[in-house]
Formats: C-alpha cells, sequence, structure tokens
C-alpha cells in the first residue's frame, strides 16, 4: 500500500480527524525550513542588538575541503577567525571605510 492509498484509507475510516502522512522528503524540505527561520531569527535578534551577521562560517566550509569532525573543524574557524592577523585586517578596513565614507575618530 503507498502512502496516498494509505492516507486515503485513513481518512475514509476516521474522516477529517487524520492528517497526511508526508513524504520523506517532504519532511526533510519541512526540517530545513525549520532549521532556516531558526537560524534567520537567531541572526536577526544579534542584528538588534548592534552584531554583524551577514558573514558567517559554518563547519561544513572547512569540511568540504578536509575530512575532518565537526568538532575538528570548529576549532578550525575558532583558529582562523580568532588570529592576530584576521583581527588587525579586520580593523584594517574598518578604519578605511569609515574615513572614506567620511566618518571622524573618536
Amino acid at each position: 500500500m503507498n502512502r496516498q492509498d494509505f492516507n486515503q484509507m485513513m481518512k475514509d475510516s476516521f474522516g477529517d480527524k487524520v492528517v497526511n502522512i508526508p513524504s520523506e522528503k517532504t519532511a526533510i524540505k519541512s526540517m530545513e525550513e525549520f532549521r532556516l527561520s531558526k537560524i534567520d531569527t537567531a541572526k536577526k535578534y544579534l542584528e538588534s542588538q548592534g552584531y554583524f551577521t551577514a558573514n558567517l562560517w559554518h563547519v561544513a566550509d572547512v569540511q568540504q575541503t578536509y575530512d575532518i569532525s565537526q568538532e575538528d573543524a570548529l576549532t578550525v574557524l575558532e583558529g582562523a577567525m580568532t588570529g592576530d592577523w584576521i583581527n588587525e585586517q579586520i580593523y584594517e578596513c574598518i578604519d578605511l571605510i569609515a574615513e572614506a565614507e567620511g566618518h571622524k575618530e573618536k
């Protein structure tokens, strides 16, 4: 018996009290949409608190190149994102852009 036949049988037996059982593909899509909506909500909250969230990195960015666990990939990201050189580059860019836009230092 396929899903559609099962759903119809349940409706015939129990009426409109029965909800259709989604396909695995539909369920996975719904879970992914839910996951992305939670991420979007978190980003909006952080932005409301003054954080920049347009450039986020994920362990998958490391795992697409390296055979590495999620935990180790997170350690790699932490090292890359918190190193002195990258922080100096970010602050230098902030200064250049702020000055180019005519903002004065405090």
